[in-house]
């Protein structure tokens, strides 16, 4: 691939991956909204429950067979033959485990309501695991408008079926029934989209194969799984499924600005790292550039949801739902550092070394697991949220000084990239915060309004100033509107 043409690859990318991840987590956040305002926490904390046992296995039997087909130079049809066929049967054999075991969990977690939802919802597993395999070209060849169409179709019909059956049923039937409904429109679009047709097929070499570079993935996976469900396992057996439901709705509100920004990233940047992971001082110049998209987007968003919590909640969910704020107040932290670690993780796979992935994550949940028991008990879902961010801030850390030396930067660079942001952020938030409370005459949408504008304009005051006096490259970066962010790792050295 040339130069060039990586560099408008990665462009196209860019634009369609962020619309996509807008209009997406756009509509799913306003679902989110209306479907707070008709149905109960409980009901959240139910199908909480349920994908969180879905969840488990399936990232307990993680194939890693799509990121090992993305990052291979080519595809047989055999090996998307056999990738296919394997995780079909995968998704058949966890299909069955979820129904038969259902009325155990729902004993488990004394939910007797959990049993038919999770028989119910445990469907989309064979859906999923039978989906076009083709679709692993759509991130591969940076074909990101067909991905776009994949996802968006099946977001917009959860969106209607989940809202419809709100207003029909006011229980949590109407989660249910909008989440299987956008699967089956996604596993149908999958083949509408891909030309490829799959074939029955299972080569035991090319499975070992596959396995060789997913094994990393597994090991990953199994992590990650421990790590996204350990808190909603343990507020669920502890404190029971309302506080599950607050929980739920404040790690939403949390995550969603600052970690979408960076999955987005991740998506596009793994098969363009991929392609220059050879040349090393590319790999640096194209990471530093994405490390400051990154935290030039998710940092203020952070700080601002931080400030503006209360008024949000009170805004748009309603008094049911105060008892997030803190919570939300503790996590969005989490968040802000998620979205930087998260950035590290597509240069260990391009360059050939997931198994670094495993090990820091690894690292991340031993300071959950010690923490998350203890604090919760004393503090309820607020603890939890402090255990998360402990784990959370651990894996920064190290991420960062691993990636450094992986790709033989400097850490100085990597301070001029993060400390403009820092302070424009937190100047930003104070403010805000004075701001609050010398409005206190504007009625509440008006004020929110307010101080939003406010803060965008503090924000992008001082960065565009940082940017005058110390060289920050901020306009060059959107100046390039993607490009540049591949701009130097383009340029043969």
């Amino acid at each position: 691939m040339s130069d060039v043409l990586l560099s408008e690859k990665v462009a196209r990318a860019g634009l369609w991956m962020f619309t996509l991840r807008f209009l997406s987590r756009g509509l799913g956040f306003v679902r989110t909204i209306i479907l707070a305002r008709l149905l109960m926490p409980a009901d959240f904390g139910l199908i909480a429950i349920a994908l969180l046992a879905i969840f488990t296995l399936e990232s307990l039997s993680l194939t890693g067979f799509q990121p090992a087909l993305i990052q291979k130079k080519g595809c047989t049809r055999t090996q998307l033959d056999t990738a296919w066929t394997f995780q079909g049967i995968r998704g058949v054999v966890l299909f069955l485990i979820l129904f038969l075991f259902a009325p155990q969990i729902s004993r488990f977690f004394n939910m007797p309501d959990l049993d038919p939802l999770l028989k119910v919802v445990a469907l989309s597993v064979i859906l999923t695991g039978f989906r076009n395999i083709g679709i692993v070209f759509f991130q591969k060849e940076m074909k990101f408008d067909k991905h776009f169409k994949y996802e968006l179709s099946g977001s917009l019909i959860d969106l209607i079926i989940s809202i419809t059956c709100a207003f029909l049923f006011r229980n949590v039937w109407a989660i249910v029934w909008g989440g299987l409904a956008g699967n089956i429109t996604r596993f149908v679009i999958s083949y509408r989209l891909s030309d490829y047709r799959p074939r029955l097929a299972m080569d035991r070499t090319v499975l070992w194969d596959l396995f060789s570079f997913g094994k990393w993935v597994l090991g990953a996976g199994i992590i990650y799984s421990l790590l996204s469900q350990v808190d909603s396992f343990t507020i669920g057996k502890l404190l029971g499924a309302t506080d599950l439901g607050y929980y739920q709705i404040a790690a939403l509100i949390s995550f969603l600005p600052s970690s979408e920004i960076a999955t987005v990233l991740s998506q596009i940047t793994f098969p363009a790292y991929s392609a220059i992971r050879d040349d090393t001082h590319r790999l640096k110049v194209a990471y530093l550039d994405v490390l400051k998209f990154t935290t030039l987007l998710s940092i203020p968003l952070g700080v601002i949801i931080f400030v503006l919590a209360p008024e949000f909640i009170l805004l748009f969910l309603g008094k049911q739902w105060l008892p997030v704020i803190a919570c939300i107040q503790i996590l969005v932290f989490s968040g802000i550092s998620m979205s930087i670690a998260t950035t590290t993780m597509p240069i260990y796979s391009a360059r050939g070394r997931p198994k670094f992935e495993t090990y820091l994550q690894f690292c991340n949940l031993m300071i959950l697991v010690i923490s998350i028991y203890p604090l919760t008990k004393l503090y309820g879902i607020n603890g939890t949220a402090a255990a998360v961010l402990a784990g959370h801030l651990t894996l920064t850390v190290l991420s960062l000084y691993t990636t450094v030396k992986l790709i033989d930067g400097r850490f100085l660079a990597l301070a001029k990239v993060l400390m403009p942001p820092l302070i424009s952020a937190t100047l930003m938030g104070l403010v805000t915060f004075i701001l609050k409370e010398t409005t206190v005459d504007y009625t509440a949408p008006v004020q929110f309004i307010f101080l939003i504008g406010a803060a965008l304009v503090t924000y992008v005051t001082s960065i565009l100033i940082t940017d005058k006096i110390a060289g920050y490259g901020v306009i060059d970066l959107l100046k390039g509107k993607w490009k540049v962010i591949f701009k130097d790792s383009i340029v043969k050295t």
